[in-house]
């Protein structure tokens, strides 16, 4: 089942039949191999993040994003700190937009 958006656009992930689980099926739907076969199923990815390398690849990736992030808040900073000295710029202003947008990011 999906619903549709304003626009006539899915605003929901699609719901296979199988992805719905009921309680008061008969046991055999029950079993603990239909419940590994579910488990399996919805998080087998991590066992391939944690088997082949996932996991350093990841953090090297939040890495890089928090070290761009970073670097472009410095340069923005060095530019901000330009403008006051020439009086182009209030110094009670922040003008650093970088540092505003990851402030206001969740």
């Amino acid at each position: 089942y999906r619903l549709a958006g304003v626009d006539g656009e899915a605003t929901e992930d699609k719901v296979e039949p199988e992805d719905l689980e009921d309680p008061e099926a008969p046991a055999s739907q029950n079993s603990p191999e239909a419940h590994e076969r579910r488990m399996e199923k919805e998080f087998g990815i991590t066992r391939i993040v944690t088997k082949h390398r996932g996991i350093p690849i990841l953090l090297a990736s939040i890495q890089d994003t928090i070290s761009g992030l970073l670097r472009r808040i410095r340069r923005d900073e060095v530019a901000r700190r330009r403008h006051i000295q020439h009086g182009t710029l209030d110094s009670n202003a922040d003008g650093n937009l970088t540092r505003e947008m990851f402030a206001k990011s969740p």
